[in-house]
């Protein structure tokens, strides 16, 4: 409660990351309430029963678009992995860490 009005969160944010990390947050609201509320966070499942993925493979559904990526990027994703599933977790809750807390403490 701010001022005497309450102040609702009213964004709900879904957050995917590769490795099939996701997280779903509650955002905002007038005031732009810090720090977001984490819902839930864990791993996708992959969907396995799509029958376009089972006549066309999707590696072979993106050949044209991402044909010269690898080509080009390959050595440098080697260099910097991209971190998968889990290791996603206390990537961001560090980032919510460093968030202000204006709901508890606010910004005069």
């Amino acid at each position: 409660m701010v001022d005497g009005r309450y102040d609702r969160r009213r964004w709900l944010y879904f957050g995917l990351a590769p490795g099939g990390y996701f997280e779903v947050v509650l955002k905002g609201g007038t005031l732009q309430l810090k720090p977001d509320l984490l819902l839930t966070r864990g791993i996708a499942e992959e969907v396995t029963d799509d029958w376009r993925d089972k006549a066309i493979p999707l590696p072979k559904q993106y050949e044209k678009r991402w044909s010269g990526f690898d080509k080009e990027y390959g050595e440098l994703f080697k260099q910097h992995p991209v971190p998968l599933g889990m290791d996603w977790a206390p990537i961001m809750n560090a980032y919510r860490a460093a968030q202000p807390k204006t709901d508890t403490q606010p910004i005069k």
